[in-house]
């Protein structure tokens, strides 16, 4: 009777065992576990990609920063060169009130109000018109209701 009921045993727990592994391969095999994992996997590698691709922009605008710093001390330097050399080199009094403005403009922020030299004549224009005159007087411009439209006949075409 002992061996009977050790008998039971290995076969109950061979079918737990069995039902268990069958039910586990079941569950990792599925299509539709396979198919979330790898979005999750696409997930993972696109969040990478788009992080490193972050960090990579920033390296640039970092750089290019950096850059546009150097060339505006080089473009100074420049300046400041020619400026020394033509008042160094030059007697002339228009180059060295080109110089003067050219430096003032730099300095000053450009002005958001509109010169007011313009302002001074007043010019009377005319508003562009939006059709065209016709050569024929009796017939009226572009705008004209009838414009383009052939008149009825009284008599009729003769083929």
């Amino acid at each position: 009777m002992e061996s009977t009921s050790i008998d039971w045993l290995s076969y109950g727990l061979t079918f737990i065992l069995g039902s268990a592994l069958g039910a586990l391969l079941t569950y990792w095999l599925q299509p539709a576990n396979q198919k979330s994992r790898q979005l999750e996997k696409q997930l993972s590698e696109t969040e990478q990609n788009q992080a490193e691709y972050q960090d990579k922009v920033t390296e640039h605008f970092a750089e290019t920063a950096e850059l546009f710093s150097e060339l505006t001390s080089q473009y100074k330097k420049v300046y400041d060169h020619l400026s020394k050399s033509s008042q160094d080199l030059c007697n002339n009094d228009l180059i060295s009130e080109q110089l003067k403005l050219g430096e003032l403009k730099e300095t000053q922020p450009p002005s958001t109000q509109p010169e007011d030299d313009h302002l001074d004549t007043e010019i009377d224009y005319e508003m562009p018109k939006d059709y065209a005159h016709s050569a024929d007087k009796q017939q009226g411009g572009t705008l004209a209701e009838d414009f383009g439209l052939q008149k009825k006949r009284d008599t009729p075409i003769d083929n």
